[in-house]
C-alpha cells in the first residue's frame, strides 16, 4: 500500500435495512497509516460502514474502496469466536487460517488469558482481548474495529489503546474504529468522522 494512497475511500455509501435507512451518501477518505475514529449515536451507521469496508456487506449505492492487495483485519463488537475452543486452540487456529501470522505478538497480547479456558466461559472483556489478539496477529495493513474498547476495563482499555497506537506508529497500520469511548482516544486519533442521523433517519458524515 503506497503511503500517498488512501487506505480507505467511502464514496457516497448508501444502505438501508428493510426500507429503514442506515447510511445516506456517506463519503470520506482515510489516509494510510492514520488512526480514524467513527463516532455517532447508536444507529448512526458505524457498524454498517465497517462491515461494508470489510467486504461483509454490499451497499445499496456507492462503494467502499480498499487498495488492491491490502490485508484487512476486522473485529466485530461481539468478538465472534468459536466458543467451544480454548484460548490456546483459538490462537493456533488463527495461525492456520492466516498466511501472515505473528504468533509471538498474538500470544503477548493474549498474555494473562487462561490458555486452557473455553472461549465461551470467558468474561466479555477477556473475549474482546482475545479477539483483538487475533485481529492484530494477522498483521493487517488496514485494521477495522467495531467498538473494540466497550467490553474492556479501564486498565485493559489503556493497554489496548497503547498497542493500537504502537501498531500505527511503528508499522504504519491504518486503523479505523467505531467508539463511544471518545475520552479514551483523546489525543491519539489523527481523524474523527462523526456520523449523524438526519431528519429522514438516514446517516451521513
Amino acid at each position: 500500500m503506497s503511503p500517498s494512497e488512501p487506505a480507505l475511500i467511502a464514496d457516497a455509501v448508501t444502505h438501508a435495512f428493510g426500507g429503514r435507512p442506515a447510511l445516506a451518501d456517506c463519503s470520506f477518505a482515510v489516509p494510510a497509516g492514520s488512526v480514524t475514529a467513527l463516532v455517532g449515536r447508536n444507529g448512526a451507521g458505524k457498524t454498517t460502514l465497517l462491515r461494508a469496508a470489510a467486504g461483509l456487506l454490499h451497499p445499496d449505492h456507492g462503494a467502499v474502496t480498499i487498495p488492491a492487495g491490502a490485508r484487512i483485519g476486522f473485529l466485530a463488537q461481539d468478538a465472534p469466536l468459536y466458543r467451544q475452543l480454548t484460548v490456546a486452540e483459538t490462537l493456533r487456529l488463527g495461525a492456520r487460517l492466516n498466511p501472515v501470522w505473528d504468533a509471538p505478538f498474538a500470544a503477548s497480547f493474549a498474555a494473562g488469558l487462561p490458555a486452557s479456558a473455553r472461549v465461551g466461559r470467558l468474561a466479555p472483556g477477556l473475549r474482546a482481548r482475545l479477539g483483538l489478539a487475533l485481529a492484530l496477529g494477522k498483521r493487517p495493513d488496514l485494521l477495522l474495529l467495531d467498538e473494540p474498547l466497550a467490553a474492556l476495563d479501564p486498565v485493559a482499555r489503556a493497554e489496548a489503546v497503547a498497542v493500537l497506537m504502537g501498531e500505527a506508529a511503528g508499522r504504519g497500520t491504518t486503523i479505523v474504529l467505531s467508539t463511544h469511548a471518545v475520552a479514551d482516544l483523546a489525543g491519539v486519533c489523527d481523524h474523527v468522522v462523526e456520523l449523524h442521523r438526519d431528519e429522514t433517519g438516514s446517516s451521513m458524515p
